[in-house]
């Protein structure tokens, strides 16, 4: 069965949460009753209660597009020194989030990001590689509508350019040290504000949810910032018994294009190092598979993995690396 079937079938078997689910009451201890963890400050907390959550997150981007289409890399080296054709980005992402009042929760995260890069010329094939700490994200969640089995909330965020946008790596003969692609820097190069909303329902069988935030970018550090971006997406859980439920969800993002240039970067080197690379849309289904302990030594531990498949993707105006496969798998506990 395709991803995107998966998500038709999901939605199907919790339609009804909207129009039925009036009589049943928010549980909170259920296997469905958060979001899968891939979605950030997708619930808030009561007074008090403090939020931990790990992440492990690989993705893979494999190809070259230039706008929706394939293309054949071999066919750039004649234009690009250096073309990429495989970009891994693995990483550890720590989440908190804390209940100031019932209606009030601040929630953070901030990550550390392993990037390999594969690219070749007429001759070879050489990695480059970039390892640091992401952009720190803050962001405060306020209720607005709380009542049976619907949630609502309101998000305002800011994110701090903790990542670096200098970052510099080389390959003996081919590549000078120096500084490296604007897909192999780690930050965001300025400071940003995150506007946002989410909404949550549940029935007995499953959970339905959907959230749109915005980021946008002002104030940078240097000769460039990275464009801004607006994400938005929905999923739906089917619980199966008070362990288990499985997730699928839709989420679309739309990112500007790199906002100034930095000057030791040569458009003519790599398609990486060109600032028109990064803009673009792209739409993924991640399934999952959401446990949670309800009793016992593990009690009010949660864990899930999900599995991201690209459906669909588009560059604005130039080339860039596609999008290939990735997974997300992380671990959460309420005190």
């Amino acid at each position: 069965m395709s991803a995107r079937s998966l998500l038709v079938a999901a939605l199907l078997s919790v339609a009804a949460v909207p129009a039925g689910a009036q009589e049943y009451m928010w549980n909170d201890v259920r296997p469905d009753a958060v979001p899968p963890l891939g979605v950030f400050g997708a619930r808030t907390l009561s007074a008090g209660a403090l939020d931990l959550t790990v992440l492990y997150s690989k993705i893979d981007l494999a190809g070259i597009r230039l706008g929706s289409e394939f293309v054949d890399p071999t066919a750039l080296v004649g234009d690009f020194q250096f073309v990429p054709f495989d970009l891994t980005t693995t990483g550890w992402t720590v989440r908190g989030a804390l209940g100031l009042t019932d209606d009030l929760t601040l929630a953070s995260r901030i990550g550390f990001l392993m990037r390999d890069r594969w690219q070749f010329n007429d001759e070879t094939t050489f990695q480059l590689e970039a390892q640091g700490i992401t952009d720190l994200e803050v962001q405060a969640l306020y209720d607005v509508y709380e009542s049976g089995p619907y949630r609502a909330h309101l998000q305002a965020g800011v994110t701090i350019p903790t990542g670096s946008v200098t970052l510099e790596d080389g390959f003996e003969g081919l590549r000078a040290d120096g500084v490296l692609p604007y897909d192999m820097q780690i930050g965001s190069g300025a400071f940003g504000v995150s506007p946002g909303a989410t909404f949550q329902a549940m029935n007995e069988r499953g959970s339905v949810g959907a959230q749109a935030l915005a980021t946008l970018f002002f104030l940078e550090k240097g000769d460039w910032r990275a464009g801004d971006r607006v994400e938005a997406g929905v999923w739906a859980a089917v619980r199966f018994n008070q362990f288990f439920s499985a997730s699928v969800r839709m989420r679309a993002l739309a990112t500007e294009e790199i906002q100034g240039f930095d000057p030791d970067l040569d458009p003519t080197r790599d398609p990486g190092e060109t600032p028109f690379s990064i803009g673009g849309q792209r739409v993924d289904v991640p399934v999952g598979v959401n446990f949670y302990m309800p009793e016992g030594r593990w009690q009010g531990h949660r864990a899930s993995i999900e599995f991201i498949f690209p459906v669909h993707e588009r560059f604005d105006d130039f080339f860039g690396l596609a999008a290939d496969w990735g997974f997300e798998v992380g671990l959460q506990k309420v005190f």
